[in-house]
């Protein structure tokens, strides 16, 4: 009995783990990924900061089997000075940083795909009106960013409600 008992609760921890507590926020994010179409719409939350920085993250599905899919975007002027999230394409470059994951079945170790440094990738933010953020993204996601291994095109669109404002 104890041992099915520690199962269920080991099971429960890793099932029920994500970024945000509140669970709140609600949302999908559509991925066309090298083709294959992928819907992540399980605990879909997105978050933005007075200091520049926005983020939203979506699971395909519950469990150690999911795929998850995260966009992170942190923007700055010309004097490092952090600026909101506006309705606007964000590209990487000398303003704008663009962190873009797509991870199988949450293995965060080896087979996350990301995007690359000097690499194409767009977000372009159609919405930024919270507690909603509406949007597309295009680009090339390499395997562990490193852009000599596999690589993945992906384009899609995001519509994440609900989004969190924290003043950190």
């Amino acid at each position: 009995m104890k041992k099915i008992f520690l199962i269920a609760a080991v099971g429960l921890i890793f099932t029920s783990c994500k970024k945000s507590s509140s669970g709140l926020s609600s949302g999908t994010i559509q991925a066309s990924i090298d083709g294959k179409s992928y819907t992540f719409n399980f605990g879909a939350y997105g978050e933005t900061t007075p200091g520049g920085y926005s983020y939203f993250y979506a699971q395909d599905s519950v469990g150690l089997l999911a795929n998850s899919f995260e966009a992170d975007i942190y923007s700055y002027d010309g004097l490092d000075n952090p600026l909101a999230l506006t309705k606007r394409t964000y590209q990487s470059d000398d303003s704008t940083e663009l962190d873009i994951y797509f991870t199988p079945h949450q293995d965060w170790s080896d087979s996350s795909y990301r995007n690359a440094n000097g690499k194409p990738f767009s977000i372009t933010v159609t919405n930024a009106v919270l507690p909603n953020i509406k949007g597309n993204f295009s680009g090339v996601l390499y395997l562990q960013g490193d852009t000599t291994l596999a690589s993945k095109n992906v384009t899609g669109s995001f519509n994440i409600s609900s989004v969190e404002t924290n003043n950190y």
